[in-house]
């Protein structure tokens, strides 16, 4: 058992200094564009649930990735919207590893709105680990997160995950992060969205991390991040084809290498 409560560490460590393995790179991207009118979607809702209060239709979106270009480190997410008449809900499923060590998670979220200018989110987490050899174990977490929106342009917003600390096996001898973000975001113009995120998780010093997004044309779109706390560069290319979005992405780490990662989602028009 002390083995395999050492993978959280094997994962973590895998980036040399910052973003776990079990979170897809293009979260960076996706995640800030919670705080756009314009922008947000199924993946930003991710990272700040609060976001999924603004969907107006299902959605869906799967999304993959080779981190580092190891096979070992291969990183698969599914992510569901559903909107009601009580709130919207969400749901996803990650899987990062091989059979041999690998990690999964799956969440449920929930968001609404409360007034015209705030929304708020919560995620229940189920988290598993396993390896060959070794057996399995198994950690519960949750997220909270809020959203105001300050204007036509500009929206703020919180959020934490995993704020008890809640760690893995019987006696949670071993811990998953706490990670608290605060960011805000800009619509520049409905081509042009700027966002900026302060993030802290535990273990690892604060970061600030940044996004600028740009549409040409109604059909294309690409964006730029960064993660300052690894000097992280990410970016992506899309073309919108009627309800199907896809995208190419990929991040480049100054020593650990490229992850490139593709990203399909389907949105019904509005």
């Amino acid at each position: 058992m002390k083995k395999l409560l050492l993978l959280p560490l094997l994962l973590s460590a895998s980036i040399a200094g910052g973003q776990m393995a079990r979170f897809p790179a293009h979260w960076g991207l996706a995640g800030l564009a919670a705080y756009s009118n314009r922008f947000a979607d199924v993946f930003s809702a991710v990272s700040n649930q609060a976001a999924l209060a603004a969907v107006k239709k299902f959605s869906a979106g799967v999304s993959g990735e080779r981190r580092f270009l190891l096979k070992s480190l291969n990183v698969s997410s599914v992510a569901l919207a559903l909107p009601t008449g009580s709130g919207n809900f969400g749901w996803r499923a990650d899987y990062a590893g091989n059979q041999a060590l690998n990690e999964t998670t799956l969440g449920l979220a929930y968001a609404r709105n409360a007034g015209s200018k705030i929304a708020l989110g919560v995620q229940f987490n189920y988290t598993g680990l396993k390896a060959s050899g070794y057996g399995s174990a198994s950690a519960l977490t949750f997220d909270l997160s809020v959203l105001c929106h300050l204007g036509t342009q500009w929206n703020a917003g919180f959020h934490v995950y995993n704020p008890l600390g809640n760690g893995f096996g019987k006696e949670s001898t071993e811990q998953l992060p706490y990670v608290y973000a605060a960011g805000l975001g800009y619509d520049i113009s409905p081509q042009v969205f700027l966002g900026v995120e302060a993030e802290k998780m535990e273990g690892w010093p604060p970061g600030i991390n940044t996004v600028i997004q740009y549409r040409p044309a109604d059909q294309l779109f690409a964006r730029l991040g960064l993660r300052s706390a690894t000097a992280v560069f990410a970016f992506g290319f899309g073309v919108q084809l009627n309800r199907v979005r896809l995208e190419a992405l990929a991040s480049l780490h100054p020593y650990l290498g490229t992850t490139p990662g593709l990203s399909i989602l389907y949105a019904p028009l509005e």
